[in-house]
């Protein structure tokens, strides 16, 4: 095992919809295995027709006019997959998109779709596109490169992304019903150079922000740039250690549930800190009133959580007095032993 994985778990009912996809193979038992390992991120949405039926019932409990905001979808999925009216498109079986990101290249995209009729499909995509079909399944894309690499794993040549993706990756993936892997690693080295570029841009601005920031009374402004590149730094070193990130969202009835993953390289500095903490899976959902329409809960380290942002408040602080009081203030409040935290928030119980 040569990476580190920390799993966030997160409850929540709230509309959330962006859709990049296209469709896959719903007998397959492993929908990776029709993927290119080449490919730097997967995009999963099952049975279209289905979810947005699903989603349009959660909303309408909430508001009308959120339900009507749904039906907008469909024609963005149109847009998306180049496919007026998603012709030809087997609408009761997942949709898949992969994405090919490499150094001094535009992104590469395939839709992998389960198609009605292939012949139907591939006229009302048109002709800028090349076609790959295996039986129903269809793969289409604007890259022929890309294709090529698809046709490699119908004669074995090739290598799946099944061989590559963490299998606890590869179960979010099946149960979402909008879910998304990326290879972070891959993604990070095909854009090193902008990265740097960006990164080099934010130090400049860092040690100009004092200079820039008005006057604010108590407030230092040297130690707010310092904050902020500690934030920065924190990111920067988070977004070095990681390898891999994968999420899904469920709808259903009761709410819809964020499951969220991201693994880290094993001996980074990340991990190290992360050795040290203790977490727990979201406990407490039944308890929150059913009448509510919109729920949300965070479990985890609230206790480092609240230290952290009292330190960071009081940086922010110059006047020694006033300090000094908050720093009192902290110590009490770090102090009180927090758990893990449930909240409720209602947007209104149905009528």
């Amino acid at each position: 095992m040569n990476s580190f994985a920390h799993s966030w778990r997160f409850a929540l009912a709230i509309l959330s919809l962006s859709l990049l996809s296209a469709p896959l193979p719903a007998q397959e038992k492993d929908p990776l295995t029709h993927i290119p390992f080449d490919c730097n991120l997967v995009v999963k949405l099952s049975s279209p027709e289905a979810t947005v039926n699903r989603i349009r019932e959660i909303l309408s409990e909430a508001s009308s006019d959120l339900a009507e905001f749904i039906d907008l979808v469909p024609a963005t999925m149109e847009d998306w997959f180049y496919n007026p009216g998603m012709a030809g498109v087997d609408s009761g079986a997942d949709v898949w998109m992969a994405v090919r990101f490499r150094s001094g290249h535009d992104p590469e995209r395939a839709f992998i779709v389960v198609a009605s009729d292939s012949k139907e499909l591939m006229e009302a995509v048109g002709e800028t596109f090349t076609f790959y079909t295996a039986g129903r399944w269809t793969v289409y894309s604007e890259s022929p490169d890309l294709i090529e690499l698809f046709k490699k794993l119908g004669d074995t040549s090739g290598r799946g992304l099944n061989k590559f993706v963490d299998p606890h990756c590869a179960e979010i993936l099946a149960r979402g019903d909008l879910a998304v892997w990326v290879d972070l690693q891959s993604v990070r080295r095909a854009y090193q150079d902008e990265l740097d570029a960006l990164k080099a841009e934010a130090e400049i601005k860092l040690e100009e922000l004092p200079q820039n920031m008005p006057n604010q009374g108590n407030i230092d402004p040297e130690q707010i740039a310092k904050m902020y590149a500690g934030l920065f730094e924190s990111s920067q070193k988070l977004l070095e250690d990681s390898r891999a990130f994968c999420g899904n969202v469920v709808f259903s009835k009761g709410g819809v549930l964020f499951d969220n993953y991201v693994s880290f390289s094993y001996s980074s500095d990340t991990v190290k800190m992360l050795k040290t903490l203790r977490t727990s899976d979201f406990k407490g959902i039944d308890k929150l009133p059913q009448s509510h329409l919109l729920y949300f809960g965070a479990s985890g380290i609230t206790d480092l959580c609240m230290k952290w942002g009292m330190q960071n408040s009081a940086v922010m602080i110059s006047d020694e007095a006033a300090k000094k009081t908050f720093d009192q203030a902290s110590e009490v409040l770090t102090g009180l032993g927090f758990g893990d935290m449930t909240v409720s928030m209602d947007i209104g119980a149905p009528e």
